[in-house]
């Protein structure tokens, strides 16, 4: 009787355990840190070895976690070709969004996921967000990971685009991002083509 009771007892605890809520806490350790597409790379060549580093900044500020985001090509890390800040907020039970900043002058934050402080003069008044570029991401219990997609409408000039997509699922070892510009008919005119860069964490 007692082994039956034992054991209820563990499967109930167990159960309980895997149900717990992502925290915002979880998701900064998954998304922080040094990435490379360099696997992926190697699979398949229509994917380029790319270099992803997102590192935490302004830790004092009360009102979300601040990430400092580069990516860079491996083999020129220091002309990466996206300078971002991500502003993480929790919006509910499993639900969180990633706004999304431009810095006033990038260049001058080139390799500052290595050394955060170099924002210590820099504050978020000081960023453009970029209207309807905002990711939802909603914590997926059973696949142990968040999935997102962008809010709105994502304005995006480059390469004759009209509007940008992303799509992004991160788990504690990998983060896989499909960014991807539209022209005003819909005809994609940058971005991979087969799928997401599959960025795994170093």
């Amino acid at each position: 009787m007692r082994i039956i009771i034992a054991s209820t007892f563990f499967m109930l605890s167990s159960l309980m355990l895997e149900a717990q809520p992502a925290s915002m806490e979880q998701l900064t350790q998954y998304m922080t840190g040094s990435f490379t597409s360099e696997a992926q790379s190697k699979r398949d060549t229509a994917y380029l070895n790319v270099s992803l580093k997102m590192e935490r900044i302004w830790q004092k500020q009360g009102d979300g976690v601040w990430l400092y985001v580069e990516q860079a090509l491996v083999s020129t890390p220091d002309k990466p070709y996206r300078q971002r800040i991500y502003k993480l907020e929790e919006h509910g039970t499993n639900k969180f969004l990633s706004r999304v900043f431009e810095l006033p002058d990038p260049s001058q934050y080139i390799g500052a996921a290595e050394k955060p402080k170099r924002f210590k003069d820099l504050s978020p008044e000081d960023l453009d967000e970029m209207d309807g570029c905002s990711i939802n991401m909603v914590y997926d219990e059973k696949k142990k990971m968040f999935i997102g997609n962008i809010v709105d409408m994502c304005h995006n000039d480059w390469n004759g685009a009209y509007v940008a997509s992303s799509e992004v699922e991160i788990t504690a070892d990998k983060l896989i991002s499909w960014d991807r510009g539209w022209d005003s008919n819909g005809k994609q005119v940058w971005g991979a083509e087969k799928g997401g860069y599959e960025f795994i964490k170093q």
